[in-house]
């Protein structure tokens, strides 16, 4: 009975062992397109949530620095000029203040549409109750990045 056992235990780990082995990894599988709606939805949720971390590692260096010049000083929770220079995080969190109901809807935004052109694409963004925008993305290290903060001013 114990040779049984031994047998059937080295099928099993010569299963996992090839199956284990086989294919690339979990992104070699997904489309560009899957990949960029999956970056707007993790981004829609991020800023609804006031999860600045988040949302600013979606974004381009360039679009960390427009939500930190842009909006990382507004609002009653905003970080004074003379304090420290601001930082996206407190741009995507002073943002919305105020307007939380508006930027909830966010995570319920749909891409209706993607066009990847290279390293870089566009993307139909419907949030719900307002027109729908145009998201501009690039590949940044095999990671698609928004270039500019979602959402336009036009949203909210």
């Amino acid at each position: 009975m114990g040779k049984m056992r031994s047998g059937a235990a080295c099928v099993a780990v010569a299963s996992v062992i090839l199956v284990g082995g086989c294919g690339g990894s979990d992104t070699d599988d997904v489309s560009d397109e899957d990949q960029i709606v999956a970056v707007i939805e993790q981004y829609n949720t991020a800023v609804a949530d006031k999860d600045g971390p988040t949302a600013c590692s979606l974004l381009t260096p360039t679009a960390q620095n427009t939500a930190a010049k842009k909006h990382g000083y507004l609002g009653s929770g905003g970080v004074k000029a003379t304090e420290r220079e601001a930082t996206c995080e407190d741009g995507i969190t002073n943002r919305y203040l105020g307007e939380e109901p508006i930027f909830q809807k966010m995570k319920f935004a749909k891409v209706d549409s993607v066009e990847v052109r290279g390293e870089e694409a566009q993307a139909k963004v419907h949030p719900e109750g307002f027109a729908a925008e145009t998201a501009h993305l690039v590949l940044e290290d095999d990671d698609w990045k928004l270039e500019k903060p979602l959402p336009p001013i036009g949203w909210g």
